[in-house]
């Protein structure tokens, strides 16, 4: 979209922002909200009662997916640079609460509902090796999952569904195959398993504040 279309857009109110959108090529369902977010996005497709709170900053990003029902809160940062693959993905009903921190210069994708909760979690895609010197790899989180305050997520990682990752967690790898379970620690491991009938896995979705 460019930085300065993106500080103008920025500024208007959500429906005419919106609208404006759309007529660009964009993808933006009904009863959706955008706030004053700075959204330097390529392309956005943000299915039916979406929602983008105030403060949020994406930055060089080539494309957003939110699925139905999901939510970004206030005060996240989302950053690529146009030599990355930048790409967003939130599952319906899904949602991603306050002061994150998002490195997409390889894909990070999110289930349905899975919630990012609490604050200053930080996914990083890329990375420095010795062989090679550098590296990016995506970040993948499953459905129904449930991310606590201040997780760490370094390249590559990812949890299947059904999980929930403890307040401050370092995820240094693949966790896929490992399902209702309590992942925590640093590095994270599996503590303990969660009960299949549990209230929490037994929603039919996760509803948001935004949604009525």
């Amino acid at each position: 979209m460019g930085l300065k279309s993106s500080i103008l857009l920025m500024l208007l109110p959500s429906c005419l922002k919106i609208k404006i959108l759309n007529r660009m090529g964009h993808s933006i369902g009904t009863n959706c909200y955008i706030g004053f977010s700075l959204l330097d996005v390529e392309h956005l497709k943000l299915a039916d009662n979406s929602y983008i709170g105030h403060g949020n900053v994406f930055n060089k990003i080539k494309k957003l997916t939110m699925g139905q029902g999901s939510r970004i809160n206030r005060w996240n940062y989302f950053t690529s640079s146009n030599a990355f693959d930048g790409r967003l993905t939130l599952g319906d009903c899904s949602s991603i609460s306050l002061r994150h921190y998002f490195d997409l210069c390889s894909p990070i994708s999110i289930g349905s509902n899975t919630i990012v909760a609490g604050i200053q979690s930080v996914f990083f895609t890329h990375s420095k090796g010795i062989d090679p010197i550098d590296y990016v790899k995506p970040i993948a989180i499953g459905d129904w999952c449930y991310i606590g305050s201040n997780c760490n997520f370094v390249p590559g990682a990812k949890v299947d569904s059904y999980c929930f990752v403890g307040m401050g967690s370092v995820l240094t790898k693949d966790y896929s195959g490992i399902q209702y379970a309590m992942l925590a620690g640093n590095p994270a491991n599996m503590k303990k398993a969660l009960p299949r009938d549990g209230k929490y896995f037994q929603q039919k979705w996760i509803k948001h504040p935004h949604m009525k």
